[in-house]
């Protein structure tokens, strides 16, 4: 089954893979977020004519 297991029965041993294991999947769903809101942004710049270019030679017309 895969339902959690109550901490007394996690042995010793195991407290470093868990621990492991919890860092790699809270650092995974950080890095696909920041992947997403890169898209979702550049999505939202590319639809509103903020700038032109594209994202690595930002020219923002509203300050020329």
């Amino acid at each position: 089954m895969l339902l959690p297991q109550p901490r007394e029965s996690i042995q010793d041993n195991q407290k470093g893979k868990v621990f492991f294991v919890a860092l790699f999947t809270v650092c995974f769903f950080i890095m696909h977020y920041g992947i997403f809101v890169f898209v979702q942004t550049s999505m939202f710049f590319a639809v509103s004519s903020i700038y032109r270019g594209d994202l690595f030679n930002l020219s923002i017309p509203a300050l020329k």
